[in-house]
């Protein structure tokens, strides 16, 4: 059985080498597989696979953890590599430059670069306080303390190297100033000047220097000697400790640049950041050639020296060091967040169910798609008479009274509208006609402008629009639901999470991974081992609270009785454990 460290690469985090204990004849028989006695060793490595990942990936207790590591980079240069990268930065106009590119590709880049635009970066892998234990000690700090300490080791080490010389000499070409975006760079920093303080500190160059433009290909030359030198050893050992310990290439895009007053100086070029890495989904960019992804740069710290970082990781370790609380309380707090947001799902289905099963129920009655049906288009139809216009449902009164005759009547076939009697207005089949509400026979009547006076649409009494009609009809249906839905839920789906709230508050839900195996050191085996989480009991008590109404109490207000020698008990003593 292979450890955790496989894992740990992957970044799944944990540490699960106390599954070699596993007795995998019996994890085979715990899946249910059938196999042949040829493909057993095959099955029981696959099945110990996928229970390692579910131990490590779909752990709450590790992702509450996981959390809990960092990860370094430092200011590099826009080498080959990153020099594609920016020349799709420009391409995609993601950035751009105050220099003509297609023109200057190599003064356009290092201007980007000189001024903060594009800040190219080399990061470390994270390191996990809880990646993996110790093989001497068993605890996680160990294993994290080792990994910083060589990790500052090799910073402290490192301002003395070529790499680290080169690099902040690139910055100082500029301007011959610790700041390669100086306000007076263009004025103290003459040409001549800078040829005799680039072939000082990096030597001559093939490139004819003539005039003023060549520093741009000298520049451009800088940058691409941050690669392996087949004739240059020392060089080459150098490169390949950054490059192992700095293998992952990010930037940070800046579009506005950063002025002198808050950019780096050359030898500040380490930024520290807290957390997972990756920030976003891989993408790339419109015609780009390379993968690219957010990188989180929330909890970030720097720019730092190198022995400012050094003593930045030392103090680090010496906070989250055990017995301090800090480390033990941000996984505590941080547990609890993710179990609150399992807690809110759960709590959002039954709070969502009402509505549900009330469109389920309207689907049934064949209302559901006239509640959820839009408005229809607002298109007043209209008609001119004598040059002026008149709208559908315009509220209008009689001026005069009006008599209208009863269709196929004999006796009594008057039908009067009184003076000042109010109506709608209907334009149908560019006719121009009137419904009055006094009208028993609710017809339409042909009506002249001289005839009637546009009114407010409150006047006289009221009438129900076609808005009114929906609503109406949409809330009948929906009472009708909604008191036979809430009859279901209280009588059913209620009752059945109140019954698994009930069950499941103050109780203790436990994965059997495997059984130990016959030959098993259970003393070395509990060495890898960690122990349950006693405070998850009252996460579960505190996430079904809302069925079972259970509230915690107040620390200290129970007192459970102790028992005293009969001494103390003679003397009217009592004792008791607080909780």
């Amino acid at each position: 059985m292979s450890t955790s460290k496989s894992q740990t690469e992957f970044g799944l985090g944990g540490d699960t080498r106390a599954m070699k204990f596993c007795n995998r004849s019996q994890l085979v028989t715990m899946h249910g597989i059938n196999h042949t006695n040829s493909s057993e060793s095959q099955v029981q490595q696959a099945i110990l696979k996928d229970v390692e990942n579910q131990l490590t990936s779909n752990n709450v207790d590790q992702v509450a953890k996981d959390i809990f590591s960092f990860y370094i980079c430092v200011r590099w240069v826009p080498d080959e590599i990153f020099w594609k990268v920016v020349k799709e930065e420009l391409t995609s106009q993601i950035l751009t430059s105050v220099v003509e590119k297609q023109e200057q590709i190599n003064q356009a880049i290092a201007e980007l670069y000189q001024n903060f635009k594009f800040i190219p970066l080399l990061c470390t892998k994270n390191v996990e306080v809880f990646g993996e234990k110790s093989d001497s000690t068993r605890t996680y700090y160990a294993k994290f303390q080792e990994k910083v300490a060589e990790l500052s080791s090799f910073l402290a080490k490192s301002g003395s190297n070529q790499v680290w010389k080169r690099l902040h000499a690139a910055d100082e070409s500029f301007c011959n100033d610790p700041r390669m975006n100086t306000k007076s760079c263009d004025t103290k920093h003459q040409f001549s000047e800078w040829v005799n303080k680039v072939t000082k500190d990096w030597g001559s160059w093939s490139t004819d220097w003539t005039t003023a433009s060549d520093k741009w290909t000298v520049m451009h030359q800088m940058f691409q000697s941050f690669r392996y030198h087949p004739s240059d050893a020392a060089w080459n050992q150098e490169f390949a400790a950054w490059k192992s310990k700095f293998p992952y290439h990010s930037f940070i895009g800046k579009p506005k640049g950063a002025p002198d007053s808050i950019a780096p100086t050359s030898t500040e070029r380490f930024m520290v950041c807290f957390g997972k890495r990756v920030a976003s989904d891989m993408h790339r960019r419109p015609a780009g050639t390379n993968i690219i992804t957010d990188q989180n740069s929330v909890g970030c710290h720097g720019w730092w020296a190198p022995n400012q970082v050094d003593t930045i990781l030392q103090r680090m370790v010496r906070l989250w060091r055990p017995p301090t609380c800090q480390l033990a309380e941000k996984t505590y707090t941080m547990k609890k967040q993710i179990l609150t947001m399992f807690q809110k799902m759960n709590e959002d289905l039954f709070s969502a169910l009402p509505s549900m099963l009330q469109d389920e129920q309207m689907y049934g009655t064949n209302t559901l798609d006239h509640a959820v049906a839009s408005p229809a288009p607002f298109n007043i139809q209209s008609i001119t008479v004598d040059e002026q216009t008149f709208y559908d449902s315009t509220r209008v009164a009689a001026i005069d009274e009006l008599t209208y005759k009863k269709k196929d009547c004999w006796f009594n076939c008057d039908i009067v509208i009184a003076k000042g009697g109010a109506g709608n207005l209907h334009v149908q089949g560019g006719q121009l006609n009137v419904k009055w509400d006094a009208d028993e026979e609710s017809k339409l009547r042909s009506i002249n402008p001289r005839d009637f006076q546009v009114v407010p649409q409150e006047f006289g009494s009221g009438t129900s629009s076609v808005l009114d009609t929906v609503v109406n009809s949409v809330s009948s249906a929906a009472s009708s639901a909604t008191d036979g839905m809430l009859s279901f839920i209280d009588n059913f789906w209620g009752g059945k999470q109140t019954h698994m709230a009930q069950m499941l508050s103050g109780s203790l839900t436990k994965w059997v991974v495997c059984g130990v195996a016959d030959n098993a050191s259970y003393t070395e085996l509990d060495s890898w081992l960690g122990t349950e989480d006693a405070a998850f009991q009252e996460h579960v008590r505190q996430a079904y609270a809302k069925w079972t109404g259970y509230e915690a109490e107040v620390p200290g207000k129970t007192c459970s009785a102790q028992s005293l020698p009969m001494s103390l008990q003679s003397a009217g003593c009592e004792m008791c454990q607080y909780s």
